[in-house]
């Protein structure tokens, strides 16, 4: 694939050619392209993850009651609330990439419909109450695990005791001779 710019060579300082391979340096940097448009969803998505999940850190360490299930819940909703908005940004640009000549009209597209995607999936979390949701349903298997876990811990204790008490007997009727 190559990316074709159009106009007079003489007026473009950064791309004095005019035929340029799709994955050539200068192009995937300057978000031109759909490698470009990929590597430019990328780099916004760490950036927001590199943000938000800190943040989402420091409110759990900033709350009185906070519990680590809220904590995996709310940095899983982030994490898919951005991959999800990284996926409609990147389709959204390609799809405008592929129709139009003009490098910035993906670009600004890509940023747009990154943003509303952001700002609708966030409205839907509020509205649906998901991340509660989430939220919940950790703790309930939280609880459910922990259940589990001390009922299997009470019946190896019991095992336990039986063996003990089974080796006490023995030693009981070795020493008395019965």
């Amino acid at each position: 694939q190559y990316v074709i710019f159009k106009g007079r060579p003489g007026m473009r300082r950064l791309f004095p050619g005019t035929k340029y391979l799709a994955d050539n340096r200068k192009i995937v940097q300057m978000g031109i392209g759909a490698l470009g448009v990929k590597n430019m969803v990328k780099g916004g998505a760490l950036l927001t993850i590199c943000i938000t999940v800190p943040l989402t850190i420091l409110e759990c360490f900033l709350k009185d009651q906070y519990t680590m299930s809220a904590l995996i819940g709310n940095v899983a909703s982030v994490l898919a609330k951005v991959g999800i908005g990284a996926i409609m940004a990147t389709v959204a640009g390609l799809t405008v990439g592929t129709i139009t000549s003009f490098t910035i009209v993906p670009i600004g597209f890509t940023i747009g419909i990154g943003i509303i995607a952001g700002w609708g999936l966030e409205w839907l979390d509020k509205k649906y109450k998901l991340t509660d949701k989430l939220v919940v349903a950790l703790e309930k298997l939280g609880d459910q695990m922990a259940e589990a876990e001390a009922l299997t811990k009470s019946g190896q204790l019991r095992g336990q005791e039986s063996q003990f008490i089974g080796q006490a007997k023995l030693h009981e009727m070795q020493y008395f001779g019965r």
